[in-house]
């Protein structure tokens, strides 16, 4: 069936703006609280750069086997220009019963929405002063039927929005002018839709003038002229729930429900897949992410409920062949990275605290998103080791540390940080885990270092 809708009640739009200190973590992340002033599930992010950074986040119906929207809820906007010290939050003003399928940022003012006012009444709205106001912007959505997905704005003039099919082809409109006219492609530059095929929300991708979408039949569109022409491949998934690309050849599609979670990635642009497995068992991906221009995809996970966790974050060096976890206890979901220095995240809605978004806090964790090893003298000893595992590390350069110690299933069981070092001598307690073979990481802003590790 097709993605629930996020329910809205309208109320009186209003700006809130407020001094907010982080919440540092001791992982990889660190926690910022936007004044919502009410538990929400955050639903899309959009990372413009290191200071500007818009969520959209909405009410929900929760609990470990239920999230979705059942009744009336106000949507929110947060955003800030200064990397998170301020927040202003607004409500975006649409109908009683809303839906959201995604946003697109032009700059620290502009943006696009798109979604429904209720359940079949299509609207398309654009902010230019910052979310504090919003005007509809006449895309020719029918007031019944039309379903949108994935909206872009490929530059201030240049936008393109997907919708579900409608008289028989997937209803896509494009803007050369800012939103002040759209026009419908045409039918024959689309290919035609399958029995029941519908596209959902925010599961689309963009890298220059390419832009990916996802449908319910497994299949992914794709347009290489900003959405004036388009092609479909079909991937051995059941339907495409997520789509990140790093290229315009490598990319990964992935579909799940409240339990199971798959992953297949295409290395020719969609033409062949292949299936990623993360690990054994069953997982429950919150939000997956190619690091862009890299090798490297990022995801968030549950192994349990999405009440109950645990929570993990996990990242793939090598385009989903081998697998890290980095972190443990955030709730990663939505992360969008505009390069490997500057990424955000936000939790799915919590009962027992107020909505947090996350940043990937840089140094030294930006190094675990390089393929390049930085240069140290380096020591681990004594390997195999029983007891105590002794790192030493002299650099010329004065560096945070991040120190991980992975099993061969990639299951972090050892984490440590050294701030402002260039020279430090620590040690990591290994006794009471299982003998066999691990793998180190040690890793700054310069880059990542790995070393085998035998366990007696």
């Amino acid at each position: 069936m097709k993605n629930l809708p996020y329910p809205l009640l309208l109320l009186f739009a209003f700006v809130l703006l407020f001094k907010t200190a982080p919440v540092y973590s001791q992982t990889t992340w660190t926690a910022y609280n936007p004044p919502f002033g009410d538990t929400i599930g955050i639903a899309d992010i959009e990372v413009l750069n290191e200071n500007v950074i818009w969520a959209v986040g909405v009410k929900f119906e929760v609990n470990d086997s239920l999230y979705g929207f059942f009744g009336p809820s106000p949507v929110y906007m947060a955003r800030t220009v200064d990397g998170g010290a301020n927040w202003s939050v607004t409500l975006v003003p649409l109908g009683d019963l809303p839906f959201i399928a995604n946003m697109s940022v032009i700059d620290e003012n502009t943006a696009f929405i798109s979604g429904l006012d209720e359940f079949g009444n299509a609207k398309t709205l654009k902010t230019t002063d910052g979310s504090q106001t919003w005007t509809l912007s006449p895309v020719g959505w029918d007031p019944v039927v039309s379903w949108p997905d994935y909206i872009h704005a490929f530059s201030p003039a240049k936008a393109c929005v997907v919708g579900d099919p409608r008289d028989g082809e997937f209803e896509i409109y494009t803007t050369s002018n800012g939103g002040l006219f759209w026009e419908r492609v045409p039918g024959a530059n689309i290919p035609d839709p399958l029995p029941g095929e519908f596209g959902f929300n925010n599961t689309g991708d963009v890298l220059g003038n390419t832009i990916w979408f996802g449908t319910s039949s497994g299949r992914i569109f794709r347009s290489q002229n900003a959405g004036l022409t388009w092609l479909v491949a079909q991937t051995p998934l059941s339907a495409v729930n997520a789509v990140s690309f790093s290229d315009a050849n490598n990319g990964f599609v992935s579909t799940f429900d409240l339990h199971t979670s798959i992953i297949a990635h295409t290395a020719d642009g969609g033409t062949n897949w292949t299936n990623i497995t993360p690990f054994n068992g069953e997982f429950r991906l919150l939000g997956i992410e190619y690091i862009p221009n890299s090798s490297f995809i990022l995801m968030g996970i549950t192994k349990d409920g999405i009440l109950s966790g645990p929570f993990e974050t996990w990242l793939s060096p090598d385009r989903g062949i081998t697998w890290q976890q980095i972190s443990s206890g955030e709730i990663i979901g939505w992360p969008t990275f505009r390069d490997g220095d500057t990424g955000w995240a936000g939790e799915f809605q919590q009962l027992n605290h107020p909505t947090r978004l996350f940043k990937y806090t840089g140094s030294p964790f930006v190094g675990l998103f390089s393929a390049t090893p930085f240069e140290a003298e380096v020591s681990v000893s004594p390997n195999p080791a029983s007891d105590i595992l002794q790192v030493k590390v002299k650099s010329e350069k004065t560096a945070d540390y991040l120190l991980l110690l992975n099993d061969m299933q990639g299951r972090l069981v050892r984490r440590q940080t050294m701030n402002g070092q260039s020279d430090f001598n620590t040690f990591i307690q290994v006794a009471d885990l299982p003998a066999g073979q691990y793998v180190l990481t040690v890793a700054c802003a310069h880059g990542r270092l790995t070393y085998p590790v035998l366990k007696h």
